[in-house]
C-alpha cells in the first residue's frame, strides 16, 4: 500500500483520524474534521477523502455517513510520520532516573520498578526482563569422535549447562591426538570466562593437532561459552494490567477476560522476550500483524538494553491498537538507555 498516492489532504485527514481516536476511542466524523481549520475544507469533501482512505484500507466505517476508525495500515501511517522521532517529556525522565536511582544495581528491583513506571505513564502493560550477567566460566572440554572426519564438542559450563556441538575435522586426526588437545584445553582454559578462552586460544602452544585446526576448536568452545551466557535472560517482571483494564476497549467484560488471559499465558509473554533479543531499535508489531491470534487485537513494541553483542534484557509493552505511539517510543527509548548504563556499569564490576 503506497502512502504517496494520497495528496497532502488526505495525509492531513488520516492523520487527525488517527490522533483523534487514539485520544478519545471514539470515530471521528467528516463534520468535526471539516472544524479544523488547517484543513479549510467542506465536509462533503472530507466525506470523499475518507471514502478514499476507506478503499485503499487505511480505516474503516461502519456505513457511509458513520466516522472513521483507524486499522491497522493507518495506525503504521501514523507511526512512520510522526511517532518514532517522538521525544519524552523532562517528568518521565525525573520519575525514570528517580526510580532507577532508589535500586542502585539490583536488578530484580530495577526490572520490577521500570516495568511500573513504564506501565503507569503508557496506560498498557509493561514487561521488563532482567539480563542474566553471570559470568559463567568453563568446567571441562570434551572431543568425542563422531565419524572419520567429524567430532562432537562437548563444554560443560560451571552452572553445570553442558552444551555440545559437532564439529568438521581432518580424517588424519586420530584419538590419542583428541585426547591429548582436550586435556590440554582443560589445563589452559578450565576455570576462564569465554572472553579469557578466546584470548588463550590466540597463543596455543604446539601439540599433535595442526595449530590452524587446534585454534579452531579452542575459539568455537569460546563461543559455546559466550553464547550461553549472552542469550539468557531471567524471568521478566509484568505489571500493568489494571491500566489496561481501565481502556475504553476493555469495558467489554469478554474483552477484559481475553486481556486477562493473554497476560497470564506466560509461554506468549516468553515468546515476545525471546524473539526479539537481537533488535536494540524499537520493534512494533501493530494487531493482525502479530503471529500470535491472541494478540491481533493489540499492538505490542519491543526493545532490549545491554551492551552490543552483550548481555540483553528485554523490554516489552503491550496495549491496544489505539496506543499514545508518539509516548510509547519515547519512553521505551529513554527507559532502555537508562537500564543500559546501568547494566554496563554492573557488568564492570569485579565478581
Amino acid at each position: 500500500m503506497a502512502t504517496l498516492e494520497l495528496s497532502l489532504r488526505r495525509k492531513a485527514v488520516l492523520d487527525l483520524i488517527v490522533s483523534s481516536y487514539i485520544r478519545t476511542a471514539s470515530p471521528i466524523s467528516s463534520l468535526q474534521l471539516s472544524r479544523n481549520k488547517a484543513l479549510n475544507v467542506s465536509a462533503a469533501t472530507i466525506r470523499n477523502d475518507m471514502a478514499e482512505l476507506e478503499e485503499m484500507g487505511f480505516i474503516n466505517r461502519p456505513h457511509t455517513s458513520a466516522g472513521g476508525v483507524p486499522v491497522e495500515p493507518g495506525y503504521r501511517f501514523y507511526v512512520e510520520r510522526h511517532a518514532s522521532t517522538a521525544k519524552t517529556d523532562s517528568s518521565f525522565e525525573q520519575l525514570v532516573d528517580r526510580a532507577l536511582g532508589i535500586h542502585g544495581l539490583d536488578l530484580d528491583g530495577l526490572a520490577r520498578v521500570s516495568a511500573d513506571v513504564l506501565s503507569s505513564t503508557n496506560r498498557n502493560v509493561a514487561i521488563v526482563s532482567t539480563p542474566n550477567i553471570r559470568q559463567d566460566r568453563l568446567k571441562q572440554v570434551q572431543l568425542i569422535r563422531l565419524s572419520q572426519s567429524t567430532i562432537l564438542l562437548v563444554v560443560l559450563l560451571s552452572s553445570t549447562q553442558v552444551i555440545k556441538h559437532p564439529l568438521d575435522v581432518p580424517e588424519d586426526i586420530n584419538e590419542d591426538a583428541l585426547q591429548n588437545f582436550s586435556n590440554l584445553l582443560n589445563r589452559l582454559m578450565a576455570g576462564q570466562t569465554s572472553t579469557q578462552m578466546r584470548a588463550t586460544a590466540k597463543s596455543l602452544p604446539t601439540n599433535d593437532i595442526p595449530l590452524e585446526i587446534a585454534k579452531s576448536i579452542a575459539e568455537e568452545a569460546a563461543l559455546l561459552v559466550s553464547n550461553a551466557v549472552h542469550g539468557s535472560v531471567l524471568h521478566p517482571h509484568v505489571e500493568g494490567l489494571r491500566h489496561l483494564l481501565g481502556q475504553p476497549e476493555f469495558m467489554d467484560p469478554n474483552r477484559a477476560r481475553e486481556a486477562v488471559e493473554v497476560i497470564e499465558n506466560e509461554d506468549l509473554l516468553r515468546s515476545l522476550t525471546e524473539n526479539n533479543l537481537g533488535s536494540k531499535t524499537v520493534h512494533l508489531v501493530i494487531g493482525r500483524e502479530n503471529q500470535s491470534e491472541q494478540l491481533r487485537s493489540y499492538s505490542v513494541l519491543t526493545t532490549n538494553y545491554g551492551r552490543i553483542n552483550g548481555i540483553k534484557g528485554v523490554i516489552t509493552l503491550i496495549g491496544p491498537m489505539r496506543m499514545d505511539y508518539g509516548q510509547a517510543f519515547a519512553s521505551l527509548k529513554h527507559l532502555a538507555a537508562s537500564l543500559e548504563n546501568l547494566v554496563s556499569h554492573l557488568e564492570s564490576q569485579p565478581r
